[in-house]
């Protein structure tokens, strides 16, 4: 059973490209790991076992850091490892090339930029919104912090009703 399931269940997340979620194994986790050179924050990759490529139905956003009774930014589709999809986590990595702080993996899309898990350094496990249109000189400063850790950002989901 994944953790994850009940605030996924509450958002009626769903699987994307395909009629069911492919579960992942510890070795195709291992192996990302491997390929971009960092290890993921455990909560994380409990996650991307089961959830991988999916999106909410309807309008998913996550809560406001400042005030977790807020909600704020959509979140629009979860990346998972699909070789050759266009929401696949290596090619999301490498896709961004030298703008994305080199720390940062991109785990979701959200309008206008990424959703990113800090890799390393002392925010390891945080949560960020980079956005993807910034130009400043530090890649960092067009980073927002949007979660503690993947635990407090994923439990902050909610499906606002449209």
């Amino acid at each position: 059973m994944n953790k994850y399931n009940n605030v996924m269940n509450r958002v009626r997340v769903y699987p994307v490209k395909t009629q069911e979620f492919i579960e992942l194994n510890r070795v195709q986790i291992d192996s990302l790991e491997n390929a971009i050179g960092h290890k993921l924050p455990e909560d994380y990759a409990h996650f991307l076992l089961k959830y991988g490529v999916s999106a909410g139905d309807g309008d998913v956003r996550y809560g406001d850091i400042n005030d977790p009774l807020k909600s704020s930014s959509p979140v629009e589709v979860f990346y998972g490892i699909k070789t050759g999809d266009t929401y696949d986590l290596y090619q999301k990595k490498s896709g961004f090339g030298d703008r994305l702080p080199s720390r940062l993996l991109p785990i979701a899309s959200s309008p206008g930029g990424q959703i990113c898990i800090s890799l390393a350094g002392d925010d390891f496990g945080c949560i960020y919104w980079w956005d993807q249109h910034g130009v400043s000189a530090n890649p960092m400063d067009d980073c927002e912090l949007i979660g503690s850790s993947f635990d407090t950002f994923i439990t902050s989901l909610c499906l606002v009703d449209e």
